[in-house]
C-alpha cells in the first residue's frame, strides 16, 4: 500500500508492508535497497507491520516453508524471558559497580531470593554497616544459608568495608536504578518459574519423553530441551549427519586451493547447540564410554570445550538412531558394538588396565 497523496505537498512517500513473513521482510529489503540507488525517486517512508515481536530468521526459512519449524512459536517466547534476565542482572551488578560493589563479592550468585532481599533491606553499605551483627545473622540464616563460617566472614566483611564513594547524588541516584531492576528481575523469574512448571507437566506427556529421560545426565531440565531439539517428525533429519549439521555441533571444513580449515559453524540454533553439548558435559561422569571419549580427546590435547563438542557429535548419532527406531538408548549394546568393530577407544583402555 502507497500514500502518494504527500508527494504534492513535498513530504515522502509512504510505502506500508502489510506482514513479516518471509515476503513482507524480502520485499521491505528490496525496496529499501531500490530507493536508495535511485535517490532521484525522493524521499520514501517504509513501513512494516507485523503481529509477531520478531523476524524469521533467512538461513531457517526452508525449514519454516516446509512446516518443520513453527516460527511464530520456536520457544522465543522463553527464551525472551532468559534473555531479559541475563541483560537486568548485567545491568545490576554494573549499577552496584557504580556505588555499592561490595555486595557483588559477598554473594556468588545475584539473581537469588537472598541477593533480592539483602539489597532491598539494605540498598547501601552504610544501611548494611548499621545493622546489628545479630540481626545480619537472623536473616542469612532465615535464607537457609546454614553454615555459620559463611555467616560470619559475610558479617566480618560487611563490617569491615570501605565505601566506594560518599557522594549522595551517585548513591541516591543509583540506588533508586538498583531497587527498579531488582523489581523488573523478580517479575522475569516468576515468569520463567511459571514457564517451567508447565513445561515439567506438558513434557512426560509427550510421546518420547521416556526415551530422552532414560538418558544419562539428562535430568528434568535437559530431557525437554534433547526432545524440543528432536522435535517427533522423523522425516526431518533423515540421517545423523543432517542433525548435526543443523544444530551447529558440527563444524565447518573450507577449502581454498591446497589450503583448507576447520570453523565454528555460525548460521544455526544456538539454542539447540547448548542443549546438545551442555548434555554431553553431564555424560562424563554418568557414562562408561563417553567418559573413556572425553578422557581420549584430552590425552590427545584438546581443549575441555573441542572435547566436550566432539562428545556431543559422537552422541548425536547414537541419539538419531534411538530416536529413528523408537528405541531407548542401551550403553552395554552400545560397547558390545564397539567391541565387534576393533573401536580404538576400547583398545586403549584395555591396554590402560594392563
Amino acid at each position: 500500500m502507497s500514500d502518494r497523496s504527500n508527494s504534492s505537498q513535498g513530504r515522502p512517500h509512504r510505502i506500508v508492508v502489510g506482514g513479516g513473513g518471509a515476503g513482507g521482510i524480502e520485499l521491505v529489503t528490496r525496496l529499501g535497497k531500490h530507493f536508495r540507488q535511485h535517490k532521484s525517486a525522493g524521499g520514501v517512508s517504509i513501513t512494516l507491520v507485523d503481529h509477531a515481536r520478531f523476524h524469521v530468521w533467512k538461513p531457517l526459512l526452508h525449514e519454516v516453508a516446509a512446516g518443520a519449524l513453527d516460527a511464530d512459536k520456536g520457544g522465543t517466547e522463553v527464551r525472551l524471558l532468559v534473555d531479559d534476565k541475563k541483560r537486568l542482572v548485567n545491568r545490576l551488578g554494573n549499577t552496584l559497580k557504580q556505588y555499592y560493589p561490595q555486595l557483588l563479592d559477598w554473594f556468588e550468585q545475584h539473581d537469588t531470593v537472598v541477593f533480592f532481599d539483602f539489597l532491598r533491606r539494605w540498598p547501601t553499605l552504610k544501611q548494611a554497616k548499621r545493622a546489628h551483627k545479630a540481626t545480619l545473622e537472623t536473616f542469612f540464616r532465615a535464607h537457609n544459608v546454614r553454615f555459620a563460617t559463611v555467616i560470619a566472614d559475610r558479617v566480618q566483611a560487611i563490617r569491615t568495608a570501605i565505601p566506594l564513594t560518599e557522594d549522595p547524588a551517585v548513591i541516591t541516584t543509583h540506588q533508586l536504578l538498583a531497587e527498579a531492576l531488582v523489581e523488573q528481575l523478580q517479575v522475569a523469574l516468576q515468569a520463567i518459574e511459571r514457564f517451567d512448571e508447565e513445561i515439567a507437566v506438558l513434557a512426560p506427556t509427550l510421546p518420547d519423553y521416556a526415551l530422552f529421560e532414560a538418558l544419562p545426565g539428562s535430568g528434568p531440565i535437559l530431557t525437554p530441551r534433547l526432545l524440543a531439539a528432536f522435535g517427533d517428525q522423523r522425516e526431518r533429519f533423515a540421517t545423523a549427519e543432517q542433525l548435526q549439521r543443523y544444530s551447529g555441533v558440527a563444524p565447518v571444513t573450507e577449502r581454498s586451493g591446497k589450503k583448507s580449515w576447520v570453523h565454528w559453524r555460525w548460521q544455526c540454533p544456538t539454542f539447540v547447540r547448548q542443549t546438545f553439548v551442555e548434555w554431553a558435559a553431564q555424560t562424563i561422569n554418568k557414562s562408561f564410554w563417553a567418559g573413556a571419549f572425553y578422557r581420549q580427546q584430552r590425552a590427545e590435547g584438546c581443549p575441555h570445550q573441542v572435547a566436550v563438542r566432539a562428545l556431543a557429535f559422537k552422541w548425536i548419532r547414537i541419539l538419531h538412531r534411538c530416536w529413528l527406531s523408537h528405541t531407548p538408548c542401551d550403553e552395554s549394546r552400545y560397547l558390545r558394538a564397539l567391541q565387534r568393530r576393533g573401536s580404538p577407544l576400547l583398545a586403549g583402555l584395555a591396554s590402560s588396565d594392563s
